[in-house]
C-alpha cells in the first residue's frame, strides 16, 4: 500500500513538473509576442481612442459651439491616448534592453535569505528573464490600462467649459487621474519587459500613488459638490478603484517580494540554500 502510494506520488510530482515546464515554456513566448507586436498594438490603441474621441464628442451633453470648445472636448482623449505611448518610449529611452543597470544600493525586500549574483551569472539563470509570472505580470499592466480607461470612458462624458462648474472640476480630476497612472503604468510594463532593476520598486510606487490619487480626487472634487447621484457614482468608482489597487497588492507584493524570478531577474541574487 505505501509503496503504490510512492509511485503515485511521484508519478503526480512528474506530471506536475512537466506541466510547469510547458507552461513556462508558453509563457516565455508572451514577452517576445508583446515586444514584437508592440507597434500594432499602439496603432490599434490610438484608432481605438480615436474612435472613443469621435463617439463621446458626439454624443457630449454640451456640445461644440466653436474651435475652442471642441478642442476642450478633445484634448482629454488626446491626452489619454498619448500617456502609455509617452511612457513606454520614455522608459525604453531611459532604460535599453541589453544595457547593463546598476543594483539599488539599498535593499527594501528583506524577507528571504539571498545570495548576490553577478549580472552575467544572473543572465545565466534558468529563472532569468520575463517569463513564467513576470509574463503574467505583463499582460495585467496592458489590461489595468484598457480596464481604466473603458471605466473612464463610460463614467466620464465628455465636458467642457458650457459644462457646470462641478463637472468641469470633475471631468478634470479624473483625466488627470488616467493619464498620469496610464503614464506610470506603462513606464512599469516598459522596465519589466527589459529587466530594468528597479521595476519592483516602480510598480510599487505606482501602486501607492494610484491611492493617493482617488483620495486626492475625492477631496477635489468635493470643492465645488456635484449632484447627489453623481456624488454617489464617484464615489462607487472611486472605492472600486481603491479595493482593485489593494487586491493586486496582496496578490502581487509577496511575490515580488519572494518569487525566485523576480530576484533573479530584477535583484540578481538567489536563494542562500541554492
Amino acid at each position: 500500500m505505501i509503496g503504490d502510494l510512492k509511485i503515485i506520488g511521484k508519478q503526480a510530482e512528474r506530471h506536475a513538473r512537466a506541466y510547469a515546464d510547458r507552461w513556462l515554456m508558453q509563457s516565455a513566448a508572451v514577452p517576445r509576442l508583446l515586444e514584437t507586436h508592440l507597434p500594432r498594438i499602439f496603432t490599434a490603441w490610438a484608432v481605438l481612442m480615436a474612435l472613443l474621441c469621435s463617439f463621446k464628442v458626439m454624443t457630449s451633453p454640451t456640445p461644440a459651439q466653436s474651435i475652442g470648445t471642441l478642442a476642450q472636448l478633445v484634448l482629454p482623449y488626446v491626452l489619454v491616448t498619448a500617456a502609455p505611448l509617452a511612457g513606454y518610449f520614455l522608459a525604453r529611452g531611459a532604460f535599453p534592453k541589453g544595457a547593463e543597470t546598476h543594483q539599488p544600493q539599498s535593499r527594501l525586500a528583506l524577507l528571504g535569505k539571498w545570495k548576490p549574483m553577478d549580472l552575467s551569472g544572473a543572465r545565466r539563470d534558468r529563472a532569468y528573464g520575463p517569463s513564467g509570472i513576470v509574463a503574467t505580470i505583463l499582460v495585467g499592466l496592458l489590461l489595468n490600462i484598457l480596464i481604466r480607461t473603458a471605466e473612464f470612458s463610460v463614467a466620464v462624458p465628455a465636458l467642457n467649459s458650457q459644462a457646470p462648474e462641478w463637472g468641469q472640476w470633475l471631468m478634470l480630476a479624473m483625466t488627470a487621474d488616467l493619464v498620469i497612472l496610464n503614464f506610470f503604468y506603462m513606464v512599469c510594463f516598459a522596465m519589466a519587459l527589459k529587466g530594468v532593476p528597479l521595476f519592483p520598486r516602480m510598480l510599487v510606487f505606482t501602486w501607492l500613488l494610484d491611492l493617493q490619487m482617488q483620495l486626492a480626487i475625492a477631496k477635489f472634487v468635493s470643492l465645488v459638490p456635484p449632484p447627489e447621484t453623481v456624488a454617489s457614482a464617484l464615489v462607487t468608482l472611486l472605492g472600486g478603484n481603491v479595493q482593485k489597487v489593494l487586491l493586486s497588492m496582496c496578490i502581487w507584493l509577496p511575490i515580488l517580494i519572494l518569487s525566485r524570478r523576480i530576484n533573479v531577474t530584477y535583484r540578481h541574487r538567489e536563494p542562500a540554500s541554492a
